[in-house]
């Protein structure tokens, strides 16, 4: 698995779909990059909506690369299923977020950056336990975003009860046998 691989996979999962949904907090999105990746990706030119709309599976390519494969520092990983997973982890929740989980499963400063220590660390780790780690993180932060969904907070006054009332123990309850797996 290559970076034209990981980034396949991640196509694959995103879509190819312009979607504006006002649940989505990251916003407009297309091939999975948001708005505000893309303006970030042009700067200093002017981005908008109908730019995002147009955008064409080649560049959205090209930015992955950039922007979630090269920049953080991903492409430095050795093992390619870990770095697939921590670019499927930035595409979802922010380069920071996803560099800081890598970090704290490998027992570093989080930071948010991937300098020459996080990456020796990383590197030197076995990388099972490193995925493993970082998937129990995730589902972590799956749960934690139910949890504390404003929507759930209107239905739970409304005095209604749903599974997602669930979704953090369960989340909690899965990811410390994920965890284990290390």
């Amino acid at each position: 698995m290559n970076a034209a691989d990981i980034i396949s996979a991640v196509l694959l999962e995103e879509g190819d779909r312009f979607t504006d949904r006002p649940d989505d907090r990251g916003g407009p999105t297309k091939f999975g990059i948001t708005l505000a990746t893309l303006t970030r990706f042009y700067a200093p030119l002017e981005v908008t909506v109908e730019t995002l709309k147009a955008l064409n599976e080649g560049t959205a390519r090209v930015i992955y690369t950039s922007e979630f494969f090269q920049e953080p520092g991903f492409a430095a990983i050795t093992d390619e299923p870990l770095a697939a997973l921590c670019i499927d982890s930035a595409v979802q929740h922010g380069v920071p977020e996803a560099v800081e989980m890598l970090q704290r499963a490998a027992g570093v400063a989080a930071d948010g950056r991937l300098g020459p220590v996080s990456l020796a660390a990383i590197n030197a780790a076995d990388a099972r336990a490193l995925r493993a780690l970082v998937c129990g993180a995730r589902i972590r932060l799956y749960a934690g975003l139910i949890e504390r969904d404003p929507a759930l907070a209107l239905v739970r006054a409304k005095g209604f009860a749903l599974q997602a009332d669930n979704a953090l123990g369960w989340g909690n309850r899965i990811a410390r046998f994920v965890e284990e797996i290390t």
